[in-house]
């Protein structure tokens, strides 16, 4: 397990990155389906719910570290592509 001090430093680490990348490309952001209502156009898509982001991290030892809007449900195939390049 990681000491404390250790444990900080990612913790300051994750929130600058998460900082530093939160406003990139605001103006591109494109989804077709929201978690617990379904599919739905561009347009539909009210500007709060395209604002979430966060970066988590966790170790191998079972450790989880989050920055940002972490605890908000999304849809799977927001990150279905890390599942299919990890078969390969």
């Amino acid at each position: 397990m990681p000491t404390l001090e250790i444990r900080q430093r990612v913790n300051r680490r994750l929130e600058e990155l998460y900082r530093r990348h939160l406003s990139l490309h605001d103006d591109e952001v494109v989804s077709y389906y929201n978690s617990g209502i379904g599919y739905n156009k561009p347009e539909e898509i009210a500007e709060a719910e395209q604002a979430p982001f966060s970066i988590s991290l966790a170790t191998t030892d079972g450790e989880v570290f989050h920055a940002g809007d972490h605890d908000r449900p999304f849809a799977l195939q927001s990150i279905s592509k890390v599942f299919v390049y990890g078969r390969s």
